[in-house]
């Protein structure tokens, strides 16, 4: 199995995301934006995905559900990381968004993890 190199960084933007591409061979990169949403970047494709609206009571864990969100949704795909396309990698990075945001909703880490049905329940609509 290919040894998944992704990369996770707060509050930075492009240069930071090709920094890791360049400098430490991250295959995927996900640049979070705190409420801003977040950047992806991987094969040579690069994207911003908005958050959705929250009422934001606590953010604690925001950012570790955010990164466990992306990268369980890029596992899910079961491919090479270097095949992934514009939209998987937006898909993961939306999902990865709602997943962060609607936990910033609860107060707490772990107790504030929304379960899988809520967050796709949520993007539906």
């Amino acid at each position: 199995m290919e040894r998944m190199k992704t990369g996770f960084l707060l509050g930075a933007a492009k240069e930071a995301a090709a920094r890791l591409h360049q400098e430490f061979g991250v295959t995927v990169a996900f640049v979070t934006l705190g409420p801003k949403g977040c950047l992806y970047s991987a094969n040579g494709v690069c994207g911003i995905v908005d958050n959705p609206p929250a009422a934001t009571v606590d953010t604690t864990g925001a950012g570790d559900i955010f990164g466990g969100s992306a990268l369980s949704r890029l596992l899910m795909l079961n491919k090479p990381l270097n095949t992934l396309t514009d939209v998987e990698l937006r898909n993961a990075a939306t999902f990865a968004c709602w997943a962060a945001s609607l936990s910033t909703e609860r107060a707490g880490g772990i107790s504030s993890v929304p379960p899988l049905d809520v967050v796709l329940s949520h993007m539906k609509g």
